[in-house]
């Protein structure tokens, strides 16, 4: 649902945005932009672009690169112009995607003995350090409370 907003609003811009033409005056643009809204168009653009064909349009996905490739088509349609690098409606802005996928369990050496602790229940753990790969082995554990 906050999603349906989301897209609701982005496209009540973009469609009142699409009826204003230069050389006319704000008040007679703004008439214009408003009276080019209704309801049929704009549901169609949201439901369209809220459907699973767009695979919930994340960064650096199949869905992102659908999502984008429909919203270009739609502003070409309504006649807009790219305002970016030859004529692109989009920025390139350098993107990162962080995939972590840690062993289920860990095994650590004790003075004790062994210990097994179990992902999630006994630890979690991440970075958000940007590396190609990081492989940490037979690193000593320190802590307080370990064991006792």
């Amino acid at each position: 649902m906050k999603n349906y907003f989301y897209v609701f609003t982005f496209l009540a811009v973009v469609l009142f945005a699409s009826a204003c033409q230069k050389g006319e005056d704000k008040e007679t643009d703004r008439k214009k932009a408003e009276a080019s809204i209704n309801i049929k168009d704009l549901e169609k653009h949201v439901v369209k672009f809220a459907s699973d064909e767009f695979q919930g349009r994340e960064p650096s996905t199949i869905g992102e690169k659908l999502s984008t490739e429909y919203l270009e088509k739609t502003f070409k349609e309504m006649g807009f112009e790219g305002a970016f690098e030859k004529g692109s409606f989009f920025q390139k802005v350098p993107i990162v995607t962080m995939q972590y996928t840690p062993d289920k369990k860990v095994k650590l050496r004790t003075k004790k003995g062994r210990v097994i602790l179990e992902n999630t229940k006994d630890y979690i753990a991440t970075t958000p350090r940007i590396t190609e790969k990081i492989s940490i082995k037979n690193a000593p554990v320190v802590g307080f409370g370990i064991g006792q």
